[in-house]
């Protein structure tokens, strides 16, 4: 019999009888809501992820995700995928996951140049909009994708790059 076949209590008596894994997802906050950040812009978004990408950003990159509320308070970040000096992979599948799980309504892309050169290249615009569209099949918004240096950012929004769109 496969898992399916089980309805209640059978289910569980099937779980312990062919030990199939069980997934288990959890996001967890004990705080009040209104004690959450609340992110407006890409200089707030920049100096709220920035701390955290402190002592790589000029290393390695990195690509992060801020997922927000309705009312654009921070539920959290995510790391999503370490690279090398010049790309990193950011897997979709794990930025629907933290979203989904997160309950957030939008997100906020964040990776880093080592270079520090702050131009999107090609490839970031394409993962831009591949991004955005897996992630508005189910409702989330990408707000901005920032681009991080030492010294500065560069936003897509604040840029007007289509990808966002």
């Amino acid at each position: 019999m496969y898992p399916s076949e089980f309805a209640g209590s059978d289910y569980q008596v099937a779980a312990q009888q062919y030990a199939f894994p069980t997934v288990k997802l959890s996001y967890t906050y004990g705080g009040p809501v209104d004690r959450l950040p609340v992110l407006r812009c890409s200089r707030e978004m920049r100096d709220f992820i920035a701390p955290v990408f402190e002592d790589f950003v000029e290393h390695y990159e990195e690509f992060h995700i801020i997922l927000l509320n309705q009312a654009m308070r921070v539920l959290g970040h995510c790391p999503i995928g370490k690279g090398g000096l010049n790309s990193c992979i950011a897997d979709a599948r794990l930025v629907l996951q933290a979203a989904i799980l997160s309950n957030a309504s939008s997100v906020v892309l964040v990776h880093n140049h080592p270079s520090g050169k702050l131009l999107p290249s090609t490839a970031d615009r394409n993962l831009t909009g591949n991004l955005a569209q897996a992630l508005q099949l189910v409702q989330i918004r990408v707000l901005d994708h920032l681009i991080l240096s030492r010294e500065s950012y560069y936003s897509f929004a604040d840029n007007g790059e289509p990808s966002l769109l």
